[in-house]
């Protein structure tokens, strides 16, 4: 795990002692009853002036329960990396390209988590059964608009055997793959760089690498990797409710205090919010009656 000062630790510490027990309780799928799901990622803020200093939220939400499982807040230095983040057995690790790095699949493995983890073109190389390279590309390629891709590969972790995982794949909707086009053909120009055909082909397809067995299907899995999008969505509220974007302060310790500070406030109403109740089919507390 990175290594963080013993200020930050301390306030990570006393923030995750103010975390709640789950704003709701969202009824999960039956193959996911025995595992706590958290979509991990990261978000950056930008001091206000010259300096241009950068801070980073690395954040960890539990999907159905809708609350914060860990939140760690560091300076720019500190990379997006699974390794930021505590897993313990049962947990099932959900997490964007940046995420896909031997180091990440090494670290949920050593923390008996699963994980359901979006693969970028060149992550590390893929081997079929028999040890050859396999050529991904071509299997996406194969598939129709309609067909799922569940393919099984080997991976040489760092220092390890061989190990055994799963790639799952479909196309993007023809609708979402004219945008990625544009997407990318402005970045081109943005940066005055060229994509290769082949890349551009790879965002066609939504891939995720995952240890889960074969008993969940490719399907299941696919549809699991859609709901990460409700980390983002919660970074939206922090920046959008709580300003956790405007950063007024210009020292490194006065500026994590009142980034740490603004997490304290959503943990508060995170608290705050668990304690209410919302469902129209739940039964009221007597003390609600009166």
């Amino acid at each position: 795990m990175a290594a963080f000062s013993c200020e930050t630790q301390f306030r990570k510490n006393s923030n995750e002692r103010l975390a709640s027990e789950g704003i709701i309780e969202y009824k999960k799928p039956e193959w996911l009853e025995k595992y706590r799901v958290l979509a991990n990622d990261a978000s950056d803020v930008c001091e206000k002036g010259r300096s241009g200093r950068v801070y980073r939220l690395h954040f960890s939400l539990d999907l159905f329960k809708m609350q914060s499982a860990e939140q760690i807040i560091t300076t720019q230095k500190t990379g997006e990396a699974l390794t930021n983040f505590t897993f313990r057995k049962n947990d099932l690790v959900i997490g964007d390209r940046i995420y896909s790095t031997f180091k990440g699949i090494n670290h949920c493995l050593e923390c008996e988590a699963d994980f359901v983890l979006r693969l970028r073109k060149n992550s590390f190389s893929l081997y079929d059964a028999n040890g050859e390279n396999l050529d991904l590309l071509e299997k996406l390629q194969a598939i129709s608009d309609n067909e799922v891709l569940d393919q099984p590969i080997l991976v040489k972790l760092d220092g390890k055997e061989m190990t055994a995982l799963r790639v799952c794949a479909k196309r993007k909707p023809e609708a979402y793959r004219k945008q990625n086009d544009k997407k990318l053909r402005r970045r081109e120009t943005r940066h005055q760089i060229e994509i290769s055909s082949q890349a551009k082909e790879f965002n066609n397809f939504i891939v995720v690498v995952t240890n889960l067995p074969e008993a969940i299907t490719a399907e299941q899995i696919l549809e699991l990797y859609k709901m990460r999008w409700q980390i983002e969505i919660y970074f939206k509220r922090l920046k959008s409710i709580l300003d956790f974007g405007e950063l007024p302060k210009r020292r490194e310790n006065g500026a994590l205090a009142w980034l740490n500070g603004k997490i304290m406030v959503a943990l508060l109403i995170e608290r705050f919010l668990s304690r209410q109740i919302f469902s129209p089919v739940q039964k009221l507390p007597t003390q609600h009656l009166a």
